[in-house]
């Protein structure tokens, strides 16, 4: 998978180089601004732009919607960074145009896990359309999670232990065919479950 990643800090550019040493994914441009951005999707058209969403929010008007407009066209995914780990910013973030959202805390295998998953988002969209399958207490962490909240503190919040909250949200990824808590929290808040 050849992927643009669109980050103007070195430090986080060379971090998310590192995640995806020894991978399957191939990284053929690294814009540091919205403009450079737009250049190499239209050149290189690939198939994954990961994008931290405050390279085109810094004045390029006009900008991202090219951007989310040339995406849909060349079919390359948006895997965008969130602003924040709360349910607003999660919002904000697909509301710019993202496939998918990486929160802070994300680790290397669910960066990697969330890239796989863009391959087929367009059959993981349609299946996850459907509401899902879950008891009442599994909503009530499904919205805990769209809000950004750790197992420790939804277990403070609903006065479970940790092991409960960590049996709860196992059984929230495996009924639905999520790939990890953070596409459980894109789809919640997709579907106004925060």
């Amino acid at each position: 998978m050849r992927i643009v990643i669109a980050e103007n800090q070195e430090v986080i550019r060379t971090g998310l180089k590192c995640f995806l040493q020894n991978s399957e994914f191939e990284i053929i441009a690294e814009p540091a601004n919205g403009r450079e951005t737009l250049s190499f999707l239209r050149t290189l058209q690939p198939d994954t732009l990961l994008l931290n969403l405050q390279i085109v929010d810094s004045g390029e008007n006009g900008v991202l919607r090219e951007i989310r407009e040339l995406s849909a066209k060349t079919d390359c995914g948006i895997l965008a960074y969130s602003l924040g780990d709360t349910a607003d910013s999660v919002q904000k973030t697909l509301g710019a145009g993202a496939n998918e959202v990486l929160l802070r805390d994300i680790s290397r295998a669910s960066v990697l896990k969330t890239l796989r998953s863009l391959k087929t988002r367009g059959e993981k969209e349609k299946s996850l359309a459907e509401k899902p399958a879950l008891t009442s207490r599994e909503n009530q962490v499904l919205k805990q999670i769209a809000q950004g909240r750790s197992n420790k503190e939804i277990a403070r919040t609903l006065k479970i232990s940790v092991e409960t909250v960590k049996e709860h949200v196992q059984n929230i990824l495996r009924k639905n065919g999520f790939v990890d808590r953070t596409q459980a929290a894109v789809w919640a808040v997709r579907n106004g479950l925060d």
